[in-house]
Formats: C-alpha cells, sequence, structure tokens
C-alpha cells in the first residue's frame, strides 16, 4: 500500500467533522439573534408578586427572566417561603424556593 493511500482515508474522516462545525459556527448568528426564551413575547405587561430567600441565586435569575418578557415584579424577600406557599395554596408537588402570584 502507498503512502497516499493511507493519508487520503485520514484526511476524508476529519473531513465532516470539520464541516459540521464550520456549519455550526456560521449559523450561531442566525439562532442568537431569536433566542428560545424570546420567542412570543409581547409588548404587554403583567405585574407579578415574587416571595424568595433573599440568599436564592436561581430566584434572582427567574425574576431577571421575568422582567425581560415584560413582567412588572414586585420582588418580595422574606425569611420563610412556607406561609406563603400554604395561603396561596401550592401543592408540595409544586413546592419551590419562590413562590409568585399574578
Amino acid at each position: 500500500m502507498s503512502q497516499s493511500t493511507l493519508i487520503k482515508p485520514i484526511q476524508s474522516s476529519k473531513l465532516l467533522p470539520l464541516l459540521l462545525s464550520l456549519l455550526v459556527i456560521v449559523s450561531m448568528p442566525a439562532t442568537a439573534a431569536d433566542p428560545k426564551w424570546l420567542q412570543n413575547k409581547t409588548d404587554s405587561s403583567h405585574d407579578i408578586t415574587v416571595y424568595r430567600s433573599e440568599s436564592c441565586g436561581c430566584c434572582k435569575g427567574w425574576i431577571d427572566h421575568l422582567q425581560q418578557h415584560n413582567f412588572v415584579v414586585n420582588d418580595v424577600t422574606v425569611d420563610d417561603v412556607s406561609p406563603y406557599k400554604e395561603k396561596y395554596g401550592v401543592p408540595e408537588q409544586g413546592a419551590s424556593c419562590h413562590t409568585a402570584v399574578i
């Protein structure tokens, strides 16, 4: 077997990943301009009250997400969200680190 026949299969096997990578890079600006979380966004706004723990980082991220989607957020930090979950009838399996009322 000559050296040139051994090189061609190696080069061909690297071509597909290279082309796929190039395709991803070229298509990134198109998908970045219309992220999924901004699809169906409207100009109407909604009031929402969020009861959350001061120390929870995910709650802050969720509030940022709400604000990006035109929610007017009343951010209420509390020591314990359990009383609010009970007050608004949040089932145990639906409980998280924050409770929101629209």
